[in-house]
């Protein structure tokens, strides 16, 4: 099963180059002060540009991990399901037929 570990570092990641780009953005606005870089618009367009590209890539790296966690529980769930039905036939192949109580002489009057 892939980590959880893994799947939240990739989540960690995708959330900070996803912080990155937003703030990138707000600096080419005139919405917040510089990060202390003097550049010039257009590098701070394709340095928001390599965030997007590398958010776009751990979004696609979380999918399909979170893909391949869900497609092996389901895989195990059915496993677990054939294996009880299996059991549960066998079990009621090996009982022994037992007639019912015999009429007779009850409690009743």
């Amino acid at each position: 099963m892939i980590e959880s570990s893994a799947i939240k570092q990739l989540r960690e990641r995708r959330d900070r180059a996803r912080e990155v780009g937003r703030y990138k953005r707000r600096e080419l606005r005139g919405q917040t002060t510089s990060s202390g870089m003097t550049v010039a618009s257009r590098s701070a367009a394709v340095e928001s540009e390599g965030h997007r590209a590398k958010r776009t890539l751990l979004s696609g790296a979380l999918k399909r991990a979170n893909k391949e966690t869900e497609r092996r529980r389901v895989t195990d769930a059915h496993s677990d399901l054939f294996s009880n039905a299996k059991r549960a036939l066998a079990m009621k192949k090996g009982r022994r037929y037992r007639p019912a109580m015999a009429a007779g002489h009850t409690n009743r009057q």
